[in-house]
């Protein structure tokens, strides 16, 4: 019983590891959507600056 419960543990820090590791991804990917967002929304925004 002892083995099952390190083993329950050792696999729980794992996941824990992947989690921290797809939720760094996702901010990195967050991050660069959020400059090429705001570097269209800055490109528009000059685009109609030059219009009038």
């Amino acid at each position: 019983m002892k083995h099952i419960g390190t083993q329950d543990r050792k696999l729980r820090a794992v996941i824990k590891v992947e989690y921290r590791k797809r939720d760094e991804i996702i901010e990195i990917h967050q991050s660069i959507s959020n400059l090429k967002y705001t570097k269209f929304v800055n490109g528009t925004g000059s685009n109609k600056i030059n219009e009038q």
